[in-house]
Formats: structure tokens, C-alpha cells, sequence
């Protein structure tokens, strides 16, 4: 019996040694890459970490944390994150994110506010961990953007998950339903248009190449997208649907180049959301749907409208509607 209490107690100490070296490590290797994405030039800052949950649980808390890149614009601010994992499966982590945070992107900052907004992650437990899974999901969500414009959504899911089929692939799925466009939109809409106040759905089903798998060794500065294959991105909105598919890649230059097959359903609908939003000018907006209008019957459906999104040479159309610059992205390096 004495033998068994002492094989316990050495257990207990051995497992009691393991936490506390973990969640020291744990504490230091945040420290550690906060200081090396500001050497590398981000804006990478936070006012404490902290970890608890001993015996069975790593429970890291990092408070007011800032990170930017001031290359692209991109940044998020938020006053606390906080990641729990099993002390005994420290590779597969779930996330809470507060009520609410602020989204930084060119040109303009947006204000995330939620409900029971969390985040699980999944690595393959060896010591690079490579990214398997990131899975985000959140209710009563809305996005107030300082350019103007309110976006929310009842539920939304979105998932980041690693493709075994191509080095370096993610597949990258989102779907929001019960979407409150903004409401100066749908108060310019109102008048011309029966869409509902509400898009049943929103989907978004995509596969990115990178130029570097996500691991523990990536350091973000160095990503580059590779390809981009959209397998469907797509809405329903009263009786106007949308799906579309097509494989993009950025040209030495950092544009997109390539072709997306769009497919809408109802599609003179799309005519006053477009003059609504300051897309297309009142008075060419009949122009317009002529010529889409021809499109559509040449289809062989008049309410039917197929038509390509073409990216090339820094340029981009939806059929024979010039639509100015295609998305810029830095190239690959490889």
C-alpha cells in the first residue's frame, strides 16, 4: 500500500513538474513571438500574459492585445484573448474572444460586435505543429465600419482547413445567414426594388495555395497567396441567387489574373442594389441592363444571367462591363 501511495505522490509531483514547466514555456513562447513579429517589423503588442488552470488545463490570457502590419494595413485590436487546451493535448486549443473588437484594414477600421464569439484550432502534434483546423463560430455578430456602413449577420461559421491533397493548400468555407445589409443600402433600395431586408444566405466555399505551410515557424510577413481557387461563393436573397467558380493567380505585378464563372438567378434585381450602392450611375443603369439582359437571352434563359468576372493585366470586367483595377496581392516568392 505504502508503495502505491508513493508511486502516486511521485506521479503527482512528476505531473505537477510538467504544468509548470509547460505553462512557463507556454508564457515564454508568447512573449517570445510578440517580440519577433515587432522585430520583423509588426506592430505586435499586449499588456500582460498569464497563465492558469493547473492541474489538467493550459488556460492563457493575453490582455490588450495590438497587432498590426503597417505594410498592408491589415490589424486587430482586442482587449483580451483568451486560449484553453487540455494540459494533456496542448496542440488543440479553443478560443474566447470578447463582445467586442476592432478590425483594421486599408483605408478603414471596423468595429466587431458579438455574441458568443469562439474559436477552436487543431495542429498535427509534432514539433512544427502544422495548422489542420481553425473553426470560428458566432451569433448576433454586426460590423460598423468608420467609412459608414453597419453589416450583421444572426450566425455565422467559418473554418480554415488544411487540403492533404496539394502542399501548403487550405480550404477556406464560410456560411452567414440571416444578413441585415446596411441600413442606408436598403433605405436607397426600397424604393426600386422587392429584395427583402434580409439575405437568407451567404456561403463561401474557396481553396488557397500558399506560398508556406502554416506552422509554428511561419512568420506572417512572409505569406504569399499562391492560387486561389473559389469552388462557390454565392448568396440567396429573396429569389435572387448567385453561385460562381474559377481559379485566380497573382501576376508578377501582384494582381489577380484569371476568370470566375458567375451564375445569377433573377439577376435584374442585381440593377438597382448596383445603382443603390454607387456602383452604377442612374442614368446608365438602363444601358446596362440591356446589354445583360442580351447576355442572359443568348444564355438561353432571360432570367438567368451567366456571365465571367475576368482579371487580367491589372484590369478587371464582369463580361463586357469594364470594372476598373483587379485586387492587388504581393506575389509569391516561389
Amino acid at each position: 500500500m505504502r508503495k502505491l501511495i508513493g508511486l502516486v505522490v511521485v506521479l503527482a509531483v512528476l505531473w505537477a513538474g510538467y504544468w509548470f514547466v509547460g505553462s512557463s514555456g507556454l508564457q515564454r513562447g508568447v512573449n517570445t513571438w510578440f517580440a519577433e513579429q515587432a522585430a520583423a517589423g509588426m506592430t505586435a503588442e499586449n499588456s500582460g500574459v498569464t497563465v492558469r488552470g493547473f492541474p489538467n488545463r493550459f488556460d492563457l490570457t493575453v490582455d490588450n492585445v495590438k497587432f498590426a502590419d503597417p505594410k498592408t494595413g491589415l490589424g486587430w485590436e482586442a482587449p483580451f484573448v483568451q486560449i484553453f487546451a487540455l494540459s494533456y493535448k496542448p496542440w488543440h486549443v479553443i478560443s474566447a474572444l470578447p463582445n467586442s473588437q476592432v478590425l483594421r484594414l486599408p483605408g478603414q477600421e471596423m468595429v466587431i460586435d458579438s455574441q458568443d464569439l469562439r474559436a477552436s484550432a487543431r495542429a498535427t502534434p509534432n514539433s512544427a505543429l502544422p495548422l489542420e483546423e481553425i473553426v470560428i463560430e458566432g451569433a448576433a455578430l454586426k460590423a460598423t465600419s468608420t467609412l459608414g456602413w453597419q453589416l450583421a449577420s444572426e450566425d455565422l461559421i467559418a473554418a480554415i482547413r488544411v487540403d492533404a491533397t496539394t502542399v501548403s493548400s487550405y480550404d477556406v468555407v464560410l456560411t452567414a445567414t440571416g444578413v441585415t445589409p446596411d441600413p442606408a443600402l436598403m433605405a436607397a433600395l426600397k424604393a426600386s426594388s422587392d429584395l427583402p431586408p434580409m439575405i437568407q444566405t451567404l456561403t463561401m466555399d474557396i481553396n488557397t495555395r500558399l506560398n508556406l505551410p502554416l506552422d509554428r515557424f511561419v512568420n506572417p510577413p512572409t505569406i504569399r497567396l499562391a492560387e486561389l481557387t473559389v469552388k462557390n461563393i454565392g448568396l440567396t436573397w429573396g429569389d435572387m441567387t448567385m453561385t460562381s467558380a474559377g481559379v485566380l493567380k497573382p501576376d508578377r505585378a501582384g494582381f489577380l489574373e484569371g476568370r470566375v464563372e458567375i451564375e445569377i438567378t433573377k439577376w435584374q434585381k442585381m440593377i438597382p442594389l448596383l445603382v443603390a450602392s454607387g456602383a452604377v450611375k442612374p442614368e446608365v443603369a438602363p444601358t446596362i441592363e440591356n446589354l445583360l439582359g442580351a447576355l442572359a437571352r443568348d444564355g438561353g434563359n432571360p432570367d438567368v444571367l451567366k456571365v465571367p468576372l475576368v482579371m487580367a493585366e491589372g484590369l478587371m470586367s464582369l463580361g463586357p462591363l469594364p470594372l476598373g483595377a483587379a485586387p492587388n496581392v504581393e506575389p509569391p516568392t516561389n
